[in-house]
C-alpha cells in the first residue's frame, strides 16, 4: 500500500466532496460546507492549510433522506452509519472512499474504513435557547461514553492536566459496558424532528451549546468556493462562524496550527 501525504489525503477528500455535491444536486438534497470547512471556504478558499478534513453538514430532513438514497449506492464511495455498520460508533455519518484504507492510532478499526468526508445532522432543538441548551446537556452524559467506546485504549491528553484527566478516564472506563447502538438510538429520539423548532444546531458537534443557533441560520444557501470547486454553502456564515469560533478571520496562533485527526491514510494496491 501507498501512504498518503497530506496535500494527497486532501485531493481524495475533495474527490468524495465533489461526488456528494454532484450526487445531492441531482436528488435535490440541500447540505451545506460545515465547521472547519466552512471556515476554510471563507477565509482560505479552500482548506485551512493545517487541515486534514472535510465536513459538511445537512438539516435532519436532508440528512436522512441522503441516507436513503445514498445507501443505495455500490460504487466507489461508501456510507458508514452506527446503523449500517456496527463497529461504526458515531452518530454522525462518513462517506468513505473504498480504494483507500485507514490505520487509526487510538480508535478502534472499522473495517472498510477509508478516506473520508463527514456529515453531520442539523436537529431541530427547541422553542427557546436554553431549552435548547438543556436538552443538549441532559444528551452528553451518554454521547461522551459513546464517543469513549471508540477508543482501543486510554491514553494522555497532553494538553490537559492530571486532575483533568480523569473524567475522561472515568469514561473510558464506563463505555466498555455501554451498548453504543441503543445508547445513539436513545440521543436521536429526544430530537424528533420538527420544522417549527425556533432553534437548531448539531446534537454531536464539538462546540457544545455554541451549536444552537437559529432555523434561518441552516435553511439558506449560497454556492461558495472551495479549491476551485462550487459547493453548498448556508447564507448566513458569519453567524454560525462567529459563535463557533468568535473572531473567525483571525489566525489561531502557530502552536495551534495543527491536524487534529491520529489516523495515517494509504492508497490501497490496484
Amino acid at each position: 500500500m501507498y501512504k498518503l501525504e497530506l496535500n494527497e489525503l486532501k485531493k481524495y477528500e475533495l474527490d468524495i466532496a465533489i461526488y456528494i455535491d454532484d450526487f445531492c444536486r441531482k436528488n435535490g438534497i440541500q447540505y451545506s460546507l460545515g465547521g472547519g470547512t466552512l471556515l476554510g471556504a471563507v477565509r482560505h478558499q479552500g482548506f485551512i492549510p493545517w487541515d486534514d478534513d472535510i465536513d459538511l453538514n445537512m438539516t435532519r430532513d436532508n440528512y436522512e433522506r441522503f441516507i436513503d438514497l445514498f445507501s443505495r449506492e455500490n460504487g466507489r464511495y461508501r456510507l458508514v452509519t452506527y446503523k449500517t455498520n456496527p463497529q461504526y460508533k458515531y452518530l454522525f455519518a462518513k462517506v468513505v472512499d473504498t480504494q483507500t484504507c485507514l490505520i487509526e492510532d487510538h480508535n478502534f478499526p472499522v473495517e472498510e474504513m477509508g478516506v473520508f468526508v463527514d456529515i453531520f445532522p442539523i436537529d431541530s432543538l427547541a422553542d427557546t435557547e436554553e431549552t435548547a441548551a438543556e436538552k443538549l446537556k441532559k444528551v452528553k452524559f451518554k454521547r461522551f461514553l459513546c464517543v469513549a467506546a471508540c477508543w482501543k485504549h486510554f491514553y494522555i491528553n497532553h494538553n490537559r492536566n492530571t486532575i483533568r484527566q480523569l473524567p475522561r478516564f472515568a469514561f473510558f472506563l464506563l463505555s466498555r459496558f455501554i451498548n453504543v447502538q441503543k445508547a445513539n438510538e436513545w440521543i436521536e429520539q429526544q430530537f424528533p424532528f420538527d420544522e417549527s423548532k425556533k432553534y437548531w444546531g448539531c446534537v454531536c458537534g464539538s462546540y457544545e451549546e455554541r451549536e444552537i443557533m437559529e432555523r434561518k441560520v441552516f435553511t439558506q444557501y449560497i454556492d461558495m468556493e472551495f479549491e476551485g470547486h462550487k459547493f453548498m454553502g448556508i447564507k448566513n456564515y458569519d453567524t454560525y462562524l462567529s459563535n463557533l469560533y468568535h473572531d473567525y478571520m483571525k489566525l489561531p496562533p502557530k502552536e495551534k496550527q495543527v491536524a487534529h485527526h491520529t489516523f495515517v491514510a494509504y492508497e490501497k494496491n490496484n
